[in-house]
C-alpha cells in the first residue's frame, strides 16, 4: 500500500491478514485512506485495526535485488539517508538484464529460445 506522505508501507495488522488478490487489497487502501483523512479516534483505531509500518532500508534494498552481504551504508547515515540512496539507485537484476540484451543480443535470443 501506499500512504501519503509515507512511502510504501506494509499492513501487518488482521484486517490486512489473508488479502490474495490486487481487487482486495486496493479495497483496503481505499478504506483505510478513508478512516484516516478526518484524524482523530476513527484514524487511531484504522492504524491500530491495519498496524502499517514503513519497510525498513535493508528490505528495500532487497527489493531492490542488493546482496545481504556487502551492502552496508557508511555509519551515522540516517535512515531517511539511506531511502533516499536506495530510491536513487536502480534495481541490480534489472540493469543488468538490459545490459546483457544490449551487449550481446544473438546470446540472449538463443537463450530465450533455449529456456536458458
Amino acid at each position: 500500500a501506499y500512504l501519503r506522505g509515507t512511502g510504501s508501507v506494509l499492513l501487518t495488522g488482521p484486517r490486512a491478514a489473508g488479502v490474495e488478490s490486487k481487487a482486495a487489497a486496493d479495497a483496503l487502501k481505499a478504506e483505510l485512506l478513508a478512516g484516516l483523512e478526518g484524524g482523530g479516534d476513527d484514524a487511531d483505531a484504522m492504524l491500530a485495526e491495519f498496524a502499517p509500518r514503513l519497510f525498513t532500508p535493508r528490505e528495500v534494498a532487497r527489493l531492490m535485488g542488493f546482496p545481504d552481504e556487502g551492502l552496508e551504508f557508511p555509519e551515522g547515515i540516517t535512515h531517511g539517508q539511506q531511502y533516499k540512496l536506495l530510491g536513487n539507485s536502480l534495481s541490480v537484476d534489472v540493469v543488468a538484464r538490459i545490459a546483457h540484451y544490449l551487449v550481446c543480443p544473438e546470446i540472449c535470443a538463443w537463450a530465450d529460445a533455449n529456456g536458458k
